[in-house]
């Protein structure tokens, strides 16, 4: 276990200097990108991982067997899922780190019509909550770390991330590519467009090899990967290659 965590350690630091130059590259370059956001918080994970391996390591080799004691890597505010006296796990974000194995959460409140948990426009993932399950989310507040769900702090910032550049698109980009309707909720990954329901299910009738299609679905459980295609498209674009580009455009959709 130790030759392992040993190995593995080794490659972090042969990584985490690139994530770095990768991040320094890319702020000095577009500081305020969605890229730089995403490349920030790669390296920061990757940190993070490091330094909690490096307590793992601690622990297998220490004498008494418990190594450094010191809670987990969370940060108040951190959004989490835990487990209530029923049993079941809740959304909640966490108040205390109390630092005896034990972590004080408050328990999330459903959201006002429209608005997510930060008051932001709805379209995010729904939320599990004690209250709307009959129980009384006043209670039951301090949780074993066992019991503790923390989200992915990478995955979190990708969602927030794409949220905020659908709802920072240009005109044309809030009217499906295709047709032109207004309400373009879904995209096509594969080329960078927006697209509305209808056409997304006749990109989708082409299968995933043709156009990846996904729902914007308020930025919810989109990845990096996807999101700078996004970013590097639009419609606009799209469209002023097909002017470049006749025979491409001549090409039938099916």
């Amino acid at each position: 276990l130790v030759a392992g965590l040993e190995t593995h350690l080794a490659g972090e630091q042969a990584r985490i200097p690139t994530l770095a130059a990768n991040y320094a590259s890319r702020a000095a370059s577009l500081p305020s990108s969605v890229a730089a956001a995403v490349a920030h918080e790669r390296l920061s994970c990757a940190l993070s991982d490091a330094r909690h391996l490096c307590r793992l390591a601690t622990s297998v080799v220490s004498r008494d067997g418990r190594g450094d004691d010191r809670p987990l890597d969370v940060a108040p505010g951190q959004l989490c899922r835990a487990r209530w006296m029923d049993g079941k796990f809740y959304d909640a974000s966490v108040h205390r780190v109390l630092g005896d194995g034990n972590i004080m959460v408050n328990w999330l409140r459903p959201r006002p019509a429209g608005c997510d948990a930060g008051g932001a426009a709805a379209g995010s993932a729904p939320l599990i909550t004690v209250s709307e399950a009959g129980g009384d989310d006043s209670l039951h507040r301090i949780v074993s770390e066992s019991d503790v769900q923390l989200r992915s702090l990478a995955g979190q910032l990708d969602s927030d991330l794409a949220r905020e550049l659908f709802e920072r698109r240009p005109p044309e980009d809030l009217h499906c590519v295709d047709c032109g309707a207004e309400g373009a909720d879904w995209a096509s990954v594969s080329f960078g467009v927006y697209l509305c329901r209808p056409c997304a299910r006749e990109h989708r009738s082409f299968g995933p090899r043709v156009s990846y299609v996904r729902e914007l679905a308020g930025g919810h459980g989109w990845g990096a990967q996807d999101l700078q295609c996004m970013e590097l498209g639009g419609n606009a674009s799209f469209l002023a290659f097909l002017e470049q580009h006749p025979a491409v455009k001549a090409v039938p959709l099916a």
